[in-house]
């Protein structure tokens, strides 16, 4: 996994929802969105599954629109913020040592999961990537 295993991704993801739900859907009943409405609507969800929940009269070009602006608005919190949570690089070392092969499986976006890649400075350590977009179910489902 990525938010949450790797790094404290999840602040930042509900940084982006308040800044977007905020910007572009002000008068959306859950506005100021809370940590608490974030976890148990968007919190370890697809952007479009939580959306299309969320604003179900919205047309997949309003999606499409808000999942833009939710990524821009992580990727610029997550250039300066975003790092590996305590541990992780010492286990991957470990696991490197052992001839281990590591992947990550994530909901997030294939962009987004390079980006978070490229961030924390992992990005060599993995040798198999897989966003939900390419899994017929994303997770929490079994199969990816």
């Amino acid at each position: 996994d990525m938010d949450g295993t790797l790094s404290d991704s999840e602040t930042l993801h509900f940084e982006a929802y308040k800044a977007v739900f905020a910007q572009m859907l002000p008068d959306h009943p859950s506005n100021p969105v809370s940590r608490s409405f974030y976890d148990a609507n968007m919190g370890g969800k697809t952007k479009v599954g939580a959306l299309t929940t969320l604003i179900p009269d919205s047309t997949d070009e309003q999606i499409e629109d808000i999942c833009t602006a939710l990524e821009d608005e992580f990727s610029r919190l997550a250039k300066s913020r975003l790092r590996p949570l305590p541990g992780l690089v010492s286990l991957l070392d470990l696991l490197q040592r052992e001839g281990v092969r590591c992947g990550v499986v994530t909901n997030a976006p294939p962009t987004e999961l390079s980006f978070g890649l490229h961030c924390l400075g992992l990005t060599p350590r993995f040798q198999v990537l897989v966003p939900s977009v390419e899994c017929e179910h994303p997770k929490p489902h079994p199969a990816p």
